[in-house]
């Protein structure tokens, strides 16, 4: 597979983000949260365990053979979501998704350069430091965007940051959980050399399914609920609400796939640039239940500066 393929799937991979994150918000508010993330990885594992038996070519029977760290992909996975729905309420959504990705980058770009997780060595170079900076100066104009039209809107803008050590700490959290997210791909790459490129998303489904079950019962217990929703919070959803797994194991997928070829660092930021852009149609549409939002100038300088990123890094690994 050349590059150019895998630069496609990479941003392909972020455009599922970018459809996965309204499809599990959308059924979150009717059922829960914690329900909606074990629907999400329930989705998955079942359509993995069919594509498995079909079309599998893997072992899985090498996964007592496989070093540890390569069953935690799930982990990973779960973990962003929790950092982010533990910060939210505090940091506010632009500055939280922000600290995302800002982790996601420095994570990508520090693996490609040491060559961890059984990935190719990329040393740093002045291009893709520029590409670096480039993303990120792109990462900053969606955050002032969000703001903007947030106020535009009549809504509440995300309150100024204030400097405390609680505040400090979730920002801190919530960075590490992008170094996280980006320590997944690599993870599942390394382990689909063992098992399969099937078998290896199936395992970190299992994973994230498994944590997920036991997050939702633990906090249905501590708010007296069961864990199955009520059969009134059932009525009124519809199909596409459900299909969040389907777009869970194209990330994986994608990811596993492109991330031997580019790098880490370049598929992280491939992925972005795909889930902004797919946010924007979204938001310009007013998508899949969400309010209709008119792009500005920031937002589309934003993803202009994430592409010319991507291009400034793509030129340093030639």
């Amino acid at each position: 597979m050349g590059e150019g393929a895998a630069i496609a799937m990479a941003s392909g991979a972020g455009l599922a983000m970018a459809l996965q994150s309204p499809t599990n918000g959308s059924l979150g508010t009717r059922i829960g949260a914690h329900r909606a993330t074990i629907v999400n990885f329930l989705g998955g594992e079942i359509l993995l365990v069919l594509a498995v038996a079909l079309f599998g070519t893997g072992d899985l029977t090498q996964l007592a053979v496989v070093p540890w760290w390569q069953f935690l992909g799930g982990f990973y996975g779960i973990a962003v979501v929790l950092a982010v729905a533990t910060a939210t309420p505090v940091l506010g959504v632009a500055l939280t998704l922000t600290a995302v990705m800002l982790g996601q980058v420095s994570g990508g770009m520090v693996i490609d350069a040491f060559g961890w997780f059984e990935t190719q060595r990329q040393p740093l170079d002045a291009l893709r430091v520029l590409g670096c900076l480039a993303t990120l100066v792109g990462i900053v104009f969606v955050y002032i965007s969000r703001q903007r039209l947030q106020k535009g809107l009549g809504g509440q803008a995300d309150a100024p940051f204030r400097v405390d050590g609680a505040a400090l700490r979730l920002l801190a959290l919530v960075f590490c959980s992008g170094v996280l997210s980006a320590i997944q791909s690599p993870t599942n790459a390394a382990l689909v050399r063992h098992v399969g490129s099937l078998e290896a998303p199936l395992v970190n489904f299992t994973v994230g399914l498994a944590l997920a079950l036991v997050i939702g019962a633990i906090t249905s217990r501590m708010h007296g609920e069961r864990l199955l929703p009520p059969a009134q919070d059932l009525r009124g959803t519809s199909p596409w609400q459900y299909t969040g797994g389907v777009y869970g194991v194209a990330i994986v997928i994608l990811a596993v796939r492109s991330t031997p070829v580019i790098g880490v660092g370049l598929m992280v930021t491939c992925q972005m640039l795909g889930q902004l852009g797919g946010g924007m149609v979204i938001d310009a549409f007013g998508l899949m239940r969400t309010p209709r939002v008119c792009m500005d100038g920031w937002r589309i300088a934003g993803v202009g500066a994430i592409g010319l990123g991507i291009v400034l890094v793509a030129l340093g690994e030639m």
